[in-house]
């Protein structure tokens, strides 16, 4: 038994591998938030000072915690400044929670949950696209699940101080890369502070790790007059988000959590939910007190975090629901056996559709190693500090992916929406698979940069095309 199942596991491993790595030097698009992330890191490593922010979200003013910059470092600095840090860093961590997970679980009753758990994972497309395309949200989830099966653990059976420890990070370090995770962490919390008799040691092992989790957030709030509470106490949310279309969102959600292929997203939907009832209907009448009450407590716990999250008014992004995803995949591995194969074949049938491979393996616009060439033959021969903003394929204009590799290929490039005018008279427009017409394109970087007149053009493999400005006197 014990060599299939670590057959089994390896070919897990190895089906979570392909399906991230295959291709990923042809098919990465490479831009925006992995250039932001990018660029932040190489600011750290050239100045010494470490980050205290994290990316900004959009449903209330508030940043993320710097930590999350913390979890890319390492790899940033052992591949060279890699594009590929943060794919690196967060197979890393996955790795590193299935390993965990394997040889800790291996002997007791979650082991079967944890194959189960870990075999959804490797195929579920938000999964696989949260990689192929790593930014903060991709790093809370195997956190995530660490932590759910130590609540588990810990609904059963005694708080120790190290599982309360364990648990407590487990779910600080998902709501410090993304605030989606806040809600269920939350509920989990309260859960157990209810539920448990060790509720002092566990509160206190919750309150040190978000304190040690946002300790860079809370240390910029105390150097700037504590800013962020500041603005949430005058506009706690952003007005735009509050008139929600509820059926367009349970349309979004449905359609993030199970992924309809073969079966439509909402018969699959239907078809887990009713899976779902019918294992309570089972388990109630199980002999299996600790089993029973295991499926039964992840169903409800499921279903409330489910509608938790579903009621706030924010649009439903697909990275918004990884908690309550993570919940699901858990549940069905708690199922009776013959569910638990049964839904997990329909699911796993549902999402190794074609339609899935081609997305992942699509090819990008440009590919990684063309972008690198053209930022190192540009920077190749001495170039003044400029500014740099992008006209491509997308809505904004902010170059963050060129910034960071044209910074990396040694030449001095900032964003003029963040930089004093002083920096440079130069400007570099980036023509990223679009057309730019000088003197009649227009957007708000260009008008910042004032009145210009175009010096050169660089022209490269990929349809792309540095512009290059200069100021005119004033």
């Amino acid at each position: 038994m014990k060599y299939l199942s670590a057959i089994f596991f390896g070919f897990i491993i190895i089906i979570f591998l392909f399906l991230r790595l295959y291709a990923l030097n042809t098919s990465l698009e490479f831009y925006s938030d992995m250039g932001r992330d990018l660029d932040v890191l190489m600011m750290w490593k050239q100045t010494g000072k470490p980050p205290l922010l994290g990316p900004t979200i959009s449903f209330f003013p508030l940043s993320q915690s710097g930590l999350y910059y913390f979890l890319i470092m390492p790899f940033f600095l052992i591949s060279g400044a890699s594009v590929y840090s943060a794919v690196y860093a967060i197979l890393f961590y996955y790795l590193l929670f299935a390993c965990v997970g394997y040889f800790s679980l291996r002997n007791t009753k979650h082991f079967v949950p944890f194959l189960c758990v870990a075999l959804l994972v490797s195929f579920h497309p938000e999964f696989v696209y949260q990689l192929r395309y790593p930014w903060n949200p991709s790093f809370g989830p195997p956190f995530f699940f660490a932590g759910l099966f130590l609540f588990f653990q810990m609904l059963e059976g005694v708080v120790t101080r190290k599982r309360a420890m364990l648990f407590s990070i487990c779910m600080a370090i998902p709501v410090a890369v993304s605030y989606s995770f806040l809600p269920v962490a939350g509920l989990l919390f309260l859960i157990l502070l209810f539920r448990v008799r060790s509720r002092i040691m566990l509160f206190l092992s919750m309150i040190g790790a978000f304190l040690l989790a946002f300790f860079p957030v809370l240390l910029f709030e105390v150097r700037h007059n504590f800013f962020f509470l500041r603005r949430m106490m005058v506009d706690p949310f952003p007005t735009q988000q509050i008139a929600m279309d509820y059926g367009k969102k349970m349309t979004n959600y449905l359609g993030f959590l199970f992924n309809g292929s073969y079966f439509p997203t909402d018969l699959l939907a239907i078809v887990v939910f009713l899976v779902g009832i019918w294992g309570v209907v089972w388990m109630i009448r199980a002999t299996q007190e600790k089993r029973r009450t295991q499926y039964l407590q992840s169903f409800f716990i499921t279903c409330v975090a489910f509608v938790l999250l579903f009621a706030l008014p924010f649009e439903m992004l697909s990275h918004y629901m990884f908690s309550v995803l993570c919940l699901i995949l858990i549940t069905i591995s708690f199922l009776p056996k013959a569910l638990r194969i049964g839904i997990i074949a329909v699911l796993v049938l549902n999402w190794t559709a074609p339609t899935y491979v081609q997305k992942y393996l699509h090819p990008a616009r440009r590919t990684i190693e063309q972008m690198e060439q053209c930022a190192q033959r540009f920077c190749s021969v001495p170039r003044n500090p400029s500014f740099v903003a992008s006209q491509g394929w997308f809505e904004h204009h902010f170059a963050a992916d060129w910034i960071f590799l044209l910074n990396k290929h040694g030449c001095v490039a900032q964003d003029i929406t963040r930089t004093p005018q002083s920096f440079s008279n130069s400007m570099i427009i980036v023509v990223d698979q679009s057309s730019y017409t000088h003197g009649k394109t227009v957007f708000n970087e260009l008008s910042l940069f004032g009145d210009s007149k175009e010096t050169d053009i660089f022209a490269c493999e990929g349809n792309i095309r540095l512009h290059l400005l200069e100021r005119e006197a004033r």
